[in-house]
């Protein structure tokens, strides 16, 4: 736990705080047993004390600590050799041994945090020594006064040691929070990134067909070519530029357009095998489906994720197109899968083809917009794109397992929906 510099301050002003709160009930009890001794060092306790929070205030937060726990490691050994080990006083070792990783938590701090534990430990040694070779003669007390001590002392250390506690628990909720804030801008800088490039792109996919357009014109006001050729070069270059924008608004689609319901990726897969079975015979190649699992549903966008298979079904096509045996396999699992940092049971889908593979680089460029191995009028790199965003947004993952001339395998992982009575309520993908 890594406390911030300006919280320094308040903790050593909390801590020295609390400390002096519970010191003074000692005091009275001390006094009340006729303790004398025992109460005067209290008051030494708490004038240290004071020291440390003006030294505190004077932006010295770091010496304020290393004087309260010198303070505790001077008076705890003593109180426990003066009153005897059945007054509990050694029980308050355990928060004090705590303190100092509380204190000196950022990295100018470890000699600091080395002198302190230097300091704790030597004050148990001589704990350890006097106790073991009876150095000095505790002070005789009744019986019940000792266990009145005891009493008082374990619930001391029970209630620091909780508080103690609750400022790690703290701190580590506050480091969980600033790591997802930073991961979350982290997606956002890559998100920007992503869309500077996907504009960049889209700006040189539209510079051809906009050149042509020109072209075109300046030839015709010249009466260089007759008017159908004309026509036909406009028509060419506006089903061009619609090539790009489709791709581009699937991509860009927000989420809100979605259509959530309770749905069967078996039955979703099937759908789209049919739709792909056609253009699949006539190209040789085997598609099938294979689920294995137990429960399929999910809760999702049935066309969205249908078109998903769709567009890796057409990649997959185009990798299988100099294979001797091509084939396409579907298959459906329930597998553990770790969504939002938490494991849940998932309904893997996998499209898996016996093509020629795919080289690491693809593989780490493959769902960048625009980026990619293969560039035709029919394709702007944005359908695997488009797929990443489609699982991203519906909560899932997304694995590329690919090997060059030895086929791709990708796969998607859905978070189960536990809905058996719904579990057919799915549509066919159009």
């Amino acid at each position: 736990m890594t406390i911030p510099k300006r919280k320094q301050v308040r903790l050593v002003n909390h801590v020295a705080l609390s400390m002096s709160l519970l010191a003074l009930p000692y005091f009275f009890i001390f006094t009340h047993f006729n303790l004398h001794q025992a109460a005067f060092y209290v008051i030494h306790i708490l004038v240290l004390y004071i020291i440390s929070l003006i030294l505190n205030y004077t932006h010295h937060s770091y010496i304020a600590g290393l004087i309260q726990i010198a303070t505790q490691i001077m008076f705890l050994p003593f109180y426990s050799v003066y009153l005897g080990i059945t007054s509990g006083a050694h029980l308050l070792l355990v928060p004090l041994s705590i303190l100092p990783y509380m204190f000196f938590s950022h990295d100018d701090a470890k000699p600091y945090l080395r002198v302190s534990l230097g300091i704790i430990g030597l004050g148990m040694v001589f704990l350890w020594a006097s106790h073991m070779f009876t150095l000095f003669t505790p002070v005789h007390i009744p019986l019940y006064v000792s266990r009145i001590l005891y009493t008082c002392a374990f619930a001391t250390t029970v209630f620091l040691v909780i508080i103690e506690a609750h400022i790690f628990s703290l701190g580590e909720t506050r480091a969980f929070r600033t790591l997802m804030l930073s991961k979350n801008r982290q997606r956002a800088l890559i998100k920007h990134a992503d869309y500077a490039r996907l504009v960049q792109n889209i700006a040189h996919e539209f510079k051809n067909p906009l050149q042509m357009l020109q072209s075109t014109a300046d030839l015709k006001q010249m009466e260089a070519i007759d008017i159908n050729e004309f026509c036909s070069s406009i028509q060419y270059s506006v089903e061009r530029l619609n090539r790009i924008i489709q791709p581009m608004l699937s991509y860009m689609n927000p989420f809100d357009k979605y259509t959530f319901k309770i749905c069967n990726l078996h039955t979703i897969a099937t759908n789209v095998r049919n739709l792909c079975a056609i253009k699949c015979q006539s190209a040789g190649i085997q598609i099938s489906v294979n689920c294995q699992a137990l429960n399929p549903t999910i809760y999702a966008d049935s066309h969205a994720v249908g078109q998903v298979l769709i567009n890796l079904i057409s990649n997959s096509i185009s990798a299988l197109a100099h294979e001797p045996h091509p084939s396409i396999q579907l298959i459906v699992t329930n597998q553990l899968a770790v969504l939002d940092n938490k494991e849940e049971m998932c309904v893997a889908i996998s499209v898996h083809d016996n093509g020629c593979g795919m080289e690491i680089k693809n593989i780490e460029e493959i769902s960048i917009p625009y980026e990619s191995s293969r560039k035709t009028t029919l394709n702007v790199g944005l359908g695997m794109s488009i797929v990443a965003k489609t699982v991203h947004d519906h909560g899932g993952v997304l694995d590329i397992s690919s090997e060059k001339n030895n086929g791709t395998t990708i796969t998607c992982w859905f978070k189960c929906h536990d809905a058996s009575s719904d579990a057919e309520n799915s549509e066919p993908v159009t």
